[in-house]
């Protein structure tokens, strides 16, 4: 082939790429300034123009956006972003409008957040990146207290897609917005969302934000999921930072009883209560683990101690009387087991009675503490039958009656 024509077809190629790449800055510079117009006729609330002006934005940048000289363009990128995230934003005002319905979707608005990210990343000379910053500030501020909001107004479906937008806002300048990743989790949360609040809520573990409760409300919701083995995992994590932390012991405590573990349980809560040797809770939860061991004495006083630490404190009274109640009903058991006429009758009975009469204090300090408790007052009305004291079985009988 002729050298000659060789290089005129090279040059051509040079003059058509260059007139292309001229085209494309126009085109930047196009959409920059159809975005300015909008923002004007938004501003005076010349909606009808603002949108002709947007939509013009749009063609212009979208043609840029995919040309190799200007796809990753920091002001192509700059100006896709805030185009495309306008778009919903006047729809909002032009709320029957079926043009902007139609565009304002998932896509544009990921879209968008995305091409100010990589805008911020490459702007090495930071022409767009003080707006950028500013966008994301203001962006951040006003979903956050849109989120709060409607959080408090109990619609966590709202407040959890304002807190996320949160996290997307601080992520176009590479920043992570730990309080909206907690306040996510919990807005998910509260809807019963266990698989968005374990997502939003392994983030602040894994950040170290709100140590040691995210590490607690992380491996609680992996334990209801059934993740045990990662629930553990998450908890030797949290441990290894705060060893002595009451709330991941108690959370240990539970993974073991979720596993049928009962003796891991009790070395859990020993551990737990060397820690914390006046929480009520804990000897609470040992008692009625020793009580799942058939370790009737350590039960006994573990609620005792509970009781001992807060007389008011009603669950342990009513498993102390519970406790009792069990004794006495498996002694009588063991009394109609015996043979007709067995010699050891008597005895056995007297001995089921004794632990009927133990239950009685506590069944009545519960009662006194909450004195609208239905089955404290049934239990009771029924225990004094059972030993013989009609008077105090009518009497208990009368105040179940009246509440029921």
């Amino acid at each position: 082939m002729n050298t000659i024509k060789i290089k005129a077809i090279l040059f051509s190629a040079v003059l058509a790429t260059a007139s292309m790449s001229i085209a494309q800055k126009s085109n930047e510079v196009n959409a920059a300034m159809e975005f300015q117009s909008f923002q004007k006729k938004v501003m005076s609330q010349d909606y009808e123009n603002a949108k002709k002006a947007l939509l013009d934005a749009k063609q212009y940048i979208d043609e840029a956006a995919v040309d190799p000289s200007t796809i990753e363009s920091p002001k192509t990128l700059f100006y896709k972003g805030q185009i495309y995230l306008s778009i919903p934003a006047l729809s909002a005002m032009m709320k029957d409008d079926a043009e902007l319905i139609s565009l304002s979707n998932d896509s544009i608005l990921k879209q968008g957040v995305q091409s100010l990210k990589r805008s911020y990343e490459l702007d090495t000379r930071n022409d767009y990146r003080e707006e950028i910053s500013q966008f994301a500030e203001m962006g951040r501020y006003q979903a956050i207290n849109e989120g709060i909001k409607k959080f408090k107004e109990n619609d966590f479906k709202a407040a959890q897609e304002m807190f996320e937008t949160c996290i997307g806002m601080f992520d176009i300048v590479g920043k992570t917005d730990s309080l909206a990743y907690y306040n996510a989790g919990l807005a998910a949360d509260r809807q019963g969302n266990k698989e968005d609040a374990l997502k939003f809520y392994s983030k602040c573990a894994e950040i170290g934000y709100n140590s040691p409760d995210s590490d607690m409300l992380t491996s609680s919701l992996l334990r209801e999921l059934k993740r045990t083995d990662e629930a553990i995992e998450v908890i030797k994590r949290g441990r290894a930072k705060f060893p002595n932390d009451k709330g991941l012991l108690l959370e240990l405590v539970n993974i073991d009883l979720s596993k049928g573990d009962n003796a891991a349980a009790e070395k859990s809560l020993t551990d737990a209560i060397a820690a914390a040797p006046n929480n009520k809770q804990l000897y609470f939860a040992i008692g009625s683990v020793y009580d799942k061991l058939d370790q009737p004495e350590k039960a006994v006083g573990a609620f005792k101690k509970a009781l001992e630490l807060d007389s008011m404190y009603e669950d342990a009274a009513y498993s102390l009387g519970a406790h009792y109640v069990n004794l006495g009903a498996k002694g009588k058991e063991a009394a109609d087991a015996l043979p007709f006429g067995d010699p050891h009758y008597d005895e056995t009975i007297k001995k089921a009675d004794a632990e009927y009469m133990k239950a009685i204090p506590y069944l009545e300090q519960a009662v006194r503490i909450n004195p609208k408790n239905t089955d404290v007052l049934n239990t009771l009305f029924q225990l004094y039958r059972k030993v013989g004291n009609a008077e105090k079985s009518a009497e208990y009988k009368a105040k179940y009656d009246a509440l029921k």
